[in-house]
């Protein structure tokens, strides 16, 4: 029986669908960006790690407190008692795709605690305050995941978590939020739209065709 005229489109479009696709995977064929150490197993491997207003304690990796997290340890991002921010320069970046940091986040006692993701080059995206669910029974208990896309500029970006500082001349138990803990850092490229859309007629078409075989 001969094809259709109908059922032989179908298939070329479907050979140009398929030939888009794996050209799209080989352009994305190389490393995978993604954070070095990014549960802090490694301590602060990886990371720049900056005190900007000093008190008593510091920005470290503690393993102490905490049941929820990813692994054994994380960041303890300080806000109470000083100010500081832990980043990373990621690379192998793509110009023009956007990227989503996805991490989780955890207050000390019974504030929402919060942090600010920036991306100090690499991206003129805006910076995004987030913030974390107040404790539950102990510190830092309660891990919430959060996400915070950017779009790339350059094939390297340097992403930074800031604590808050708390308000100064408040007590302590009227601060707003005390430290914030920071775990399981990770990057992931978003699809774009038109690739999403592209797969999406191509499975329609298959359908198509398929039907009209049938």
């Amino acid at each position: 029986m001969k094809r259709t005229t109908s059922t032989m489109l179908v298939q070329a479009f479907l050979l140009v669908v398929v030939t888009a696709l794996v050209l799209g995977e080989s352009r994305s064929a190389g490393a995978t960006p993604a954070f070095v150490n990014g549960t802090f197993e490694g301590g602060l491997t990886g990371w720049t790690a900056v005190t900007t207003i000093p008190v008593n304690t510091f920005v470290h990796v503690e393993t102490c407190c905490g049941p929820g997290f990813d692994g054994l340890a994380w960041l303890f991002l300080c806000g109470f008692d000083c100010q500081g921010y832990a980043e990373q320069t990621v690379s192998g970046l793509t110009s023009g795709t956007t990227y989503a940091v996805d991490f989780l986040m955890a207050s000390e006692l019974n504030r929402s605690d919060t942090l600010v993701v920036s991306v100090t080059n690499g991206s003129s995206t805006p910076s995004k305050q987030f913030f974390a669910p107040a404790a539950t029974i102990i510190h830092w208990d309660n891990w919430a995941s959060r996400e915070y896309d950017f779009l790339a500029s350059g094939t390297s970006a340097t992403v930074r978590f800031s604590s808050v500082a708390s308000l100064p001349g408040i007590p302590f138990d009227q601060q707003p939020h005390y430290d914030v803990g920071l775990d399981k850092v990770s990057l992931e490229a978003i699809p774009e739209p038109a690739s999403l859309l592209l797969l999406l007629a191509g499975l329609l078409a298959l359908r198509f065709s398929k039907s009209h075989r049938d």
